[in-house]
């Protein structure tokens, strides 16, 4: 996802500030991949929730 982000920046499909955000939001959910701690997925899953807006806009952006 992040060379696809990258990408969708460079494309100027998503603002520098956007790209920033989800870069972020991918770096949270790496650091999520193999730590099996409860309080560190509800922490994720609150901070991914405002990023939702986000990436529905991203998504209706990539269709045709």
């Amino acid at each position: 996802p992040v060379y696809v982000f990258r990408k969708a920046g460079e494309a100027e499909i998503l603002e520098p500030y956007e790209v920033e955000q989800v870069l972020a939001m991918a770096k949270m959910r790496n650091k999520t991949s193999h730590i099996y701690k409860e309080e560190v997925a509800d922490y994720v899953a609150k901070a991914a929730a405002p990023n939702l807006a986000l990436m529905l806009q991203f998504i209706t952006r990539l269709k045709p």
